[in-house]
């Protein structure tokens, strides 16, 4: 049991998930939030029988990242502000407020973006050169974080109308990880992606023989399991998503 201590507006305050291993991710339930502390509760079902539940314990997610131009003068009103690109977030939100001398918001505004950065040519009527506080919140499940930490940032203090300054590259991520590893009954694969193109999974045994091979969407991978039946061993795990390869080994006990 999954109890959502930190937004009471969102839905899923309470999810139960049932599982036949020993372990879960957060990006398993139906409602998930970067940026939250859930208490966790576990009961053991026995002879077809769930025990009651165990003394809560507190976990958190990752936090909401802060914009990574703190303290910086915008050149232009087209200069990127970013935020890192977090694994299943859909869509940013960033709080952009103009402050006083003593740094009290003055007025605020909300830029929407499915990608993880933004500038000040969508903030219409910002003040050239004025004292800007941003806070980011991250989306997933149809639903927003709560706001991270502020920092400031300077508004550029000459507006450009020509708009030919050549967009800013973001970088790109993909890693992933193995879990449990060691494992004995079967294990899972964390993706950290920031693409939406199908995952190819591909199993070796340590002579190089393949023993599985599946696809999936990139946010449905973690629900799957594998090596339920393998023997005893050492396995290679070769994940490709476009022209990203990544590699990883498991243990089976």
């Amino acid at each position: 049991r999954v109890t959502n201590q930190t937004d009471s507006s969102v839905p899923g305050q309470v999810q139960e998930i049932e599982r036949t291993q020993n372990y879960f991710a957060l990006t398993m339930l139906p409602y998930y939030f970067y940026g939250t502390t859930y208490s966790v509760e576990v009961a053991i079902k026995t002879n077809g029988v769930f025990s009651g539940y165990g003394a809560p314990c507190p976990i958190s997610s990752p936090g909401v990242p802060m914009i990574n131009n703190c303290d910086q003068h915008m050149a232009q009103q087209n200069s990127y502000i970013s935020t890192a690109s977090l694994n299943k977030a859909t869509a940013y939100r960033f709080e952009v407020s103009l402050v006083d001398g003593n740094d009290n918001p003055v007025s605020s505004q909300i830029v929407d973006r499915t990608l993880s950065y933004f500038n000040f040519s969508m903030v219409p009527g910002y003040v050239p050169g004025g004292k800007y506080m941003v806070r980011v919140a991250v989306r997933t499940t149809g639903y927003h974080s709560p706001f991270g930490e502020a920092c400031f940032v300077y508004a550029p203090g000459v507006l450009r109308q020509d708009g030919t300054q050549q967009p800013e590259v973001i970088a790109q991520r993909f890693d992933a990880t193995v879990f449990p590893n060691p494992y004995a009954e079967s294990f899972s694969l964390d993706l950290d992606s920031t693409s939406e193109e199908a995952v190819q999974v591909r199993v070796y045994d340590m002579i190089g023989k393949l023993l599985e091979e599946r696809s999936f969407e990139a946010s449905r991978i973690e629900l799957a399991q594998f090596g339920e039946k393998y023997p005893s061993g050492v396995y290679n795990i070769v994940l490709t998503q476009g022209s990203n390869v990544k590699t990883l080994r498991v243990l089976k006990r």
